[in-house]
Formats: C-alpha cells, sequence, structure tokens
C-alpha cells in the first residue's frame, strides 16, 4: 500500500531514465525498476492506487503506462446493475461512464507517475470536446486510452478515448488538479 493509504508514490532515480516504484509489487518493500513500462497491474494494484471500488471501479487491469500515458480495460459484464436500467430492452453504457473510466485511468497514471506533494489527489475539474461516437453495449471490452499533454504544477491537461473492437467510441479532452485529500 502506498504511503497515504491508497496512493502509489513514484520516487525517480536521480540521472537516470528509470522509474522506481514500490507498490508495483506484492512486497511493498521491494523496489522495481523500469524503463518506463511497467508490467500490467492487476485489480488490487489499480486497488491501492485510487480510491475507487465496486461498483463504481471502472478499470480492471492496466496493460500500458508511461511517465505520460495508460492504456486500461474494463470488461462490461452483461449482469452489470446499470443495463437494467439504461436501457431495460437496449443496454448501453451511458456515455458518462465511459467518461469516468478515462477520469480514473488518469488517476491511476498520476498516482503511479506523479508525485504529488502531501496527500493531495487528483480530482477532475473540467471536460471539454467530448464526443460519442459509437455505442458500447454489454459484453463489450473498453480500451481506455489517456495521454498528458501539458502539467502546470498540480494541474493535469489530458486527452482520452475509450476503444471497442478498434472503433472509437468516445473521446474526450479534460483536466484534473490535485487538492488535497480529505483525512
Amino acid at each position: 500500500m502506498g504511503e497515504h493509504g491508497w496512493s502509489c508514490p513514484v520516487l525517480c532515480q536521480q540521472g537516470r531514465n528509470e522509474f522506481v516504484s514500490p507498490c508495483s509489487r506484492q512486497d511493498p518493500f521491494a523496489f522495481h525498476v523500469a524503463n518506463f513500462q511497467e508490467s500490467i497491474l492487476d485489480l488490487e494494484q489499480i486497488k491501492k492506487c485510487i480510491p475507487h471500488r465496486e461498483p463504481f471501479l471502472w478499470i480492471d487491469e492496466v496493460l500500458e503506462i508511461t511517465p505520460d500515458s495508460i492504456h486500461a480495460t474494463k470488461y462490461l459484464n452483461p449482469d452489470l446493475d446499470v443495463f437494467k436500467g439504461h436501457y431495460p430492452d437496449f443496454p448501453l453504457v451511458p456515455g458518462v461512464l465511459q467518461c469516468e473510466m478515462a477520469l480514473q485511468a488518469s488517476a491511476i497514471l498520476i498516482a503511479r507517475k506523479h508525485e504529488l506533494e502531501g496527500e493531495k489527489v487528483p480530482v477532475a475539474t473540467r471536460m471539454n470536446n467530448v464526443k460519442f461516437r459509437h455505442m458500447v453495449r454489454p459484453g463489450d471490452t473498453a480500451n481506455i486510452h489517456v495521454e498528458i499533454t501539458e502539467r502546470l504544477g498540480d494541474a493535469f491537461f489530458m486527452i482520452g478515448k475509450i476503444v471497442v473492437d478498434g472503433q472509437v467510441t468516445t473521446r474526450l479532452e479534460f483536466a484534473a488538479t490535485a487538492t488535497d485529500s480529505p483525512s
């Protein structure tokens, strides 16, 4: 577990293009060195990085993470409660939940790759140019891609997209700002 209970601090070794993450193994005291690329993060490792939990955890695993981007996935189980009401006769993943997938992936990226001062957590501050292009249905696997385009202090500006079966379903620009965590 990270030093703040659920966040994953990242330490950058001076003079080397490597990141050292104490959260990348079962043993929190064993350090794993990765050259700008980490192994897959499973659900338990994700839960160490962000405070989200079922039924509102919209990331199953992380397939790739670099200092400026992340690729995560979410399998949309047909038994999810959301499909009972949106819409019962033609179930769809709401667009707002697709945006939430990108926001959660960005929180993992920031927690894993960017050191924040004190007890701060990233909180979404805006979304722009959100476009929904294709429907996402029960049984689909969403591929979530987020890229940091700019960082100004504790503010992160990002672009995200959700891809299902090779088709972009959602595209958005958004920002998150590190804010004090409630203690």
